[in-house]
């Protein structure tokens, strides 16, 4: 008899713990694993943002309001680095992110308007959505950071000719940040060394 009762207490150990079932607190209800991934996640006045899958590791976003629903053109991937996290939202956009490798971070601006496109930013490295901007590593060689408007899509170059001998250039930035409609960059040059930190800064006006 107490043999059959722990094997009792097993199974239903085991059957709480199964990943990928669905389970409700504390009776075996509660959606886990991922189930969870796919849920509408709804923000500030009826703005929400999903993911639709399309395969076991490959999803587009749908957002949105009562008014429309956009899906992004683009297919995302789940393995790796995993989907995007809500950052920041207003009333003008949602931006999601995650990290796309070693010195990478993603972001994902999702504008509010109708059938508005969404826009990918790789080495993303700043944002202010007051003023609907982000500042990221450019993959131009002539260019150290871009800022650009994610509604507008116009954008400004910066180039600089001092940076330390990284193998990326984006390992040279010490920090990186707006205020108000000023970009501040601090960065390692050339002279950079264990002995030596050579910190140079730069302010640029942005108007876009």
């Amino acid at each position: 008899m107490e043999v059959k009762m722990i094997s009792i207490l097993l199974l239903f150990v085991i059957s709480c713990n199964s990943p990928n079932e669905t389970k409700e607190k504390n009776n075996c209800m509660e959606i886990t694993g991922k189930d969870t991934i796919w849920k509408r996640h709804t923000i500030k006045n009826d703005a929400f943002y999903q993911f639709l899958p399309i395969t076991d590791s490959t999803y587009k976003v749908e957002w949105g309001n009562r008014v429309f629903n956009n899906v992004s053109n683009e297919v995302f991937e789940t393995s790796g680095s995993g989907i995007f996290q809500l950052l920041d939202h207003n009333e003008m956009a949602i931006i999601l992110e995650k990290s796309c490798g070693t010195s990478c971070n993603s972001y994902l601006v999702l504008p509010f308007h109708s059938q508005a496109k969404e826009k990918v930013f790789l080495f993303a490295i700043a944002y202010n959505m007051e003023n609907n901007l982000v500042a990221y590593i450019s993959e131009n060689d002539q260019v150290f950071v871009s800022v650009e408007n994610y509604l507008t899509r116009k954008k400004t170059d910066i180039k600089i000719e001092s940076l330390c001998p990284a193998a990326f250039k984006g390992d040279c930035i010490d920090t990186s940040y707006f205020i108000n409609n000023k970009y501040i960059i601090r960065w390692h040059g050339c002279n950079w060394s264990d002995s030596n930190q050579d910190i140079l800064q730069k302010e640029i006006f942005i108007n876009l």
